[in-house]
């Protein structure tokens, strides 16, 4: 789950500069997604052949934000007192959604150097309680951490773990869940997506096709469950499946892969 100096993070950071609809996100970008961010800006026409090309990459990362998005306004709105991001890259969800926030705690969770990243081309934004908790996945414990860092085990929280687990293997997107589970209070949302294989016929190319295009930017996709498999790993861990929407089914995304899932659980 080290994120630091991956491109997918930096990627999904330029699609959603590139959108127009996050204000934060260019700040996050390094000179090279920099210039590509000016390229796309100048000529919108390169943004929409590279999502064609991909198969709908660019459209499956906006879909999965935007879906997020809305979870974490109505879990907000039910209650929720804090909010942790797991795995946060470069998400600037804490600085857009910050009316929505309010006085709660925003955990900011991340292998150290890409949570330094973070914090060296954090924008000015709106003033709001945000922790950084520097997690080692592959060395510390999740539920250690989280616990020591401040999360309330005892109150209700809304969890983002968002472009994740598809690039684990399926014994650590469990533990993973468990520690989550383990670190939450009753009431408490899960939102997480799974690049799931479940297609027959032109989808199932399709999904094949995707897995290459993810795997030729230096992430090879390692879970990809069918969907009972994901209900299989949310029982192991203790939670409970509310909803799964495919990102292409998000209005507005009609053309976002099939094979990418957004998965809502509950504690």
């Amino acid at each position: 789950m080290n994120r630091g100096g991956s491109l997918t993070a930096e990627a999904v950071a330029l699609f959603r500069a590139a959108a127009g609809d996050d204000p934060y996100a260019p700040a996050f970008l390094g000179p090279t997604f920099r210039r590509l961010f000016d390229l796309w800006r100048r000529a919108p026409v390169v943004g929409r052949a590279f999502d064609r090309a991909a198969l709908g990459l660019v459209s499956s990362v906006l879909a999965r934000h935007a879906w997020f998005d809305a979870e974490v306004v109505r879990a907000l709105e039910a209650g929720a007192a804090q909010l942790v991001l797991l795995g946060a890259g470069f998400d600037a969800r804490p600085w857009r959604l910050a009316h929505h926030v309010g006085g709660r705690p925003v955990f900011l969770v991340d292998h150290p150097s890409t949570a330094a990243a973070r914090a060296a081309r954090a924008p000015g934004a709106p003033p709001i309680d945000v922790r950084r908790l520097d997690v080692d996945f592959g060395r510390d414990d999740l539920a250690t951490a989280l616990r020591e860092g401040g999360v309330d085990a005892d109150a209700p929280a809304v969890v983002v773990w968002e472009g994740v687990s598809m690039y684990l293997p399926v014994a650590a997107v469990r533990a993973t869940l468990t520690a989550v589970r383990a670190s939450v209070g009753a009431g408490s949302t899960v939102l997480f997506d799974a690049w799931c294989s479940a297609e027959r016929g032109l989808r199932a190319r399709l999904e094949g096709v995707g897995r290459g295009v993810v795997g030729a930017m230096g992430e090879p996709l390692r879970w990809v469950p069918t969907p009972g498999e994901v209900q299989q790993t949310l029982d192991a861990a203790g939670l409970a499946l509310q909803a799964t929407r495919r990102a292409c089914d998000v209005p507005a995304y009609p053309r976002a892969h099939p094979a990418m899932h957004l998965i809502t659980a509950t504690t």
